[in-house]
């Protein structure tokens, strides 16, 4: 039961009770690599990864190495650490072109905030447009629409304009019409992961163009984990800012606005982006070394890799089963889809049975591209579906 002084029992709405199957654990007690050990007293197959914050996974020795090292010399500074260059560099020299600069923060609320902030100053324009599915972050700007938008001004919400995801003739009709400072969106939009149709994005930037917009691309859920540094190169999207968190730090606290100069310059001038805890060294260190490894190891790859395998395994299992099931999203990051929403909650407990902690969804890490791990992901997969048809694990024998 969630604690009475928590409301919603939880700091995130996304790992609340209510995101979970009903026979998940309570609390986490600890996570070591890919596992994580449960209050019920199991240990589970960690498919959440933190909501996409676990890139490497839980407890990564060479980023834990960099955080102790960083606690030897300190935290909260007087004044910078030469790791925010640092990490400045490595992230700017993993985009193409040389024309950027660097701010970080904390959370991704900050940086989207920060990058509509700096769009509504450099254009002089007011207004906002993001997908009517989309999610940037708590701030008033993004968070318009029932149900929990109460306590946002109505002259905020009118400021903020809703488009469908991958239309572009209702998109250039809204740029039209409203003259927007920016447009805020993911590359894959993480409540409906449906990818854009070929030549999407440079038919947006024309359009961004045509209109004076600016392009705001919210990287925390692709970034480091769909490619390096994310979306950016791998669809060659052309943005003014981007946004990076979650998995950056492999579970630490530190996000970044990459943008282009003439843009984040306003930051000396005449808008404020500054807080106590945005150079924090220690979220700085654990960044330097995640991306470190995910360049080394090539972790988008070998996600990818996994994640393909896994969707074959997955289809072949709905097949098998006569389930009308399939995943969507892009390998890195799979997101199930049930059109029996029975059933579809029958195999999310089934999992939980089986030792997989899975909402609907699976974040991949590293340590999970592991033959062992993937192959009880694909194992636990195969039985939860027979579970669904009624079939015992000695049954399921019976259909191969």
């Amino acid at each position: 039961m969630s604690h009475p002084l928590l409301p919603v029992g939880a700091q995130t709405y996304s790992k609340a009770r209510a995101a979970y199957p009903a026979n998940a654990p309570e609390y986490v007690d600890m996570a070591i690599g890919a596992h994580i050990w449960g209050s019920d007293g199991r240990v589970y197959i960690d498919c959440v990864s933190a909501l996409g914050a676990i890139l490497l996974g839980h407890q990564h020795p060479d980023v834990d190495e960099a955080v102790r090292a960083q606690m030897t010399l300190g935290n909260a500074s007087s004044l910078p650490t030469n790791l925010e260059g640092q990490l400045a560099e490595r992230l700017v020299g993993m985009l193409p072109g040389a024309d950027w600069q660097v701010r970080f923060a904390k959370n991704g609320a900050d940086v989207t905030s920060a990058a509509v902030r700096l769009a509504r100053a450099h254009t002089g324009r007011d207004r906002v447009l993001m997908y009517g599915n989309g999610y940037h972050g708590a701030q008033d700007w993004s968070m318009t629409q029932p149900p929990r938008n109460a306590g946002v001004p109505a002259a905020v919400r009118d400021m903020t304009h809703f488009v469908t995801c991958h239309d572009l003739e209702d998109i250039a009709d809204v740029m039209e019409e409203t003259r927007p400072a920016c447009m805020v969106f993911e590359a894959v939009v993480t409540a409906d992961p449906l990818l854009p149709p070929p030549g999407y994005f440079q038919q947006l930037r024309a359009l961004a163009d045509r209109w004076g917009v600016l392009l705001v691309l919210d990287e925390m859920v692709t970034g480091f984990r769909c490619g390096l540094p994310g979306a950016v190169t791998q669809y060659g999207i052309e943005p003014d800012l981007i946004c990076f968190g979650k998995g950056m730090a492999n579970g630490y606290s530190t996000s970044a606005l990459v943008g282009r100069r003439e843009i984040m310059q306003r930051v000396e001038r005449d808008v404020f982006m500054s807080s106590t805890f945005g150079g924090e060294p220690i979220g700085l260190a654990a960044s330097l070394a995640t991306l470190a490894v995910a360049e080394a190891e090539q972790v988008p790859v070998r996600l990818a890799d996994t994640g393909l395998r896994l969707a074959a395994s997955y289809t072949a299992c709905a097949r098998r089963y006569g389930l009308e099931t399939r995943l969507v999203g892009y390998p890195q990051r799979v997101v199930m889809r049930w059109a029996d929403q029975a059933q579809r909650q029958a195999f999310l407990e089934a999992l939980v049975d089986l030792g997989l902690l899975c909402p609907g969804y699976i974040n991949l890490t590293l340590a999970m591209t592991a033959p062992n791990i993937e192959a009880a992901i694909a194992k636990a997969i195969d039985q939860a579906m027979a579970a669904v048809v009624g079939l015992s694990v000695a049954d399921t024998s019976l259909l191969s």
